[in-house]
C-alpha cells in the first residue's frame, strides 16, 4: 500500500514537471526580441544613496528590465524594451522620481 503511493506521488510529480516544461518555452518566446541597453550620464549624484533612488524609481517602470547605477561612474546603465518604453520616458522618470538630469553617455 505505501509503496503503491509513492509511485503515485511520484508520477504526480513527474507530470508536473512535463506539464511546466513547456510553459517555461512559452515564456521564453514571448521575451521582447529585441532589449535596448544605454549609459547615462547622471548629474548631481552626490553620494552612494543616489543610485538607490534611480534604481528604486526605475524598478516600477513597466518595459524596465534592469537597472545598474553607479555613484562612483556618475551612471546609470538601463536595459529596456523599446516596444514598451521610450529612452526618453526613462530619462524623464529618473528627472522626476529621482531628481536627476541625465546624458546619453557616449
Amino acid at each position: 500500500m505505501k509503496s503503491t503511493k509513492l509511485r503515485i506521488a511520484a508520477s504526480i510529480v513527474v507530470l508536473a514537471q512535463l506539464l511546466a516544461a513547456p510553459a517555461a518555452v512559452m515564456a521564453d518566446s514571448i521575451r521582447p526580441a529585441a532589449i535596448a541597453r544605454n549609459t547615462l550620464h547622471v548629474a548631481g549624484m552626490i553620494g552612494d544613496s543616489c543610485p538607490v533612488l534611480i534604481t528604486s524609481a526605475l524598478k516600477r517602470v513597466d518595459g524596465v528590465h534592469h537597472v545598474e547605477a553607479s555613484y562612483a561612474t556618475h551612471s546609470a546603465t538601463v536595459e529596456y524594451d523599446p516596444q514598451r518604453v521610450s529612452l526618453d520616458q526613462i530619462r524623464g522618470t529618473i528627472r522626476r522620481q529621482a531628481g536627476f538630469d541625465t546624458t546619453l553617455a557616449e
